[in-house]
């Protein structure tokens, strides 16, 4: 897992001592399609004046599940 996501889930695992192959575990069972549909119709900034892209809605969301599942704030999400 060469991804932010990747770095987030071990980082979350390594500062709460969870095994690894629960957050695979639990990422394989979600079908992230219906979520990924909602998010992207409720974020639509995509416009041709340029800027920076914007972060995949997905890595986002996750995100936010393990900032709740282990009251991490921003700032440890970064980290």
């Amino acid at each position: 897992m060469n991804s932010f996501v990747g770095w987030a889930f071990k980082t979350a695992r390594e500062n709460k001592k969870m095994p690894e192959n629960r957050l695979l575990q639990i990422s394989d069972l979600i079908d992230w399609s219906p979520i990924r549909k909602c998010l992207d119709e409720m974020y639509k900034n995509k416009t041709e004046r340029g800027g920076r892209p914007n972060c995949d809605v997905i890595v986002m969301f996750k995100i936010l599940i393990l900032q709740q599942w282990y009251g991490l704030s921003d700032l440890e999400v970064e980290r």
